[in-house]
């Protein structure tokens, strides 16, 4: 069984999606899963990291981008939960995200990561 065999076994139980954050040339790349739990359209290309972010909840931006901001200057990984506008709806899910800086041979580094909807209890 291969790595995407597995991802799309177990995204048919979880909305999970992995993504990438090239440091160098500024881009952010997801996965299909990724761009729909932030309501970015599906490319192959990069995405809009604007369209992205304005999903996430006004209270929740500042330290989202702070983490990001800090994984990309100083390394590391993080980890947090941000309310994430639901795409054609008036509510707000939970997405964990998870991330971690990786150094490329080149010396820049890039951040990768994965995220994932936390379900509702409803």
């Amino acid at each position: 069984m291969s790595d995407v065999d597995v991802l799309r076994l177990i995204q048919k139980h979880v909305r999970i999606g992995i993504w990438r954050s090239d440091l160098e040339a500024g881009h952010t790349f997801c996965s299909v899963e990724a761009a729909r739990l932030f309501g970015v359209p599906e490319t192959d290309g990069p995405i809009d990291f604007g369209i992205a972010s304005k999903a996430i909840h006004p209270e929740d931006q500042t330290l989202a981008l702070e983490l990001l901001e800090t994984t990309a200057r100083e390394g590391g990984s993080y980890q947090y939960v941000v309310r994430v506008k639901e795409r054609d709806a008036d509510r707000y899910s939970y997405v964990r995200v998870v991330g971690r800086y990786r150094a490329k041979s080149n010396g820049k580094g890039e951040i990768i990561g994965v995220c994932h909807e936390i379900p509702a209890d409803d």
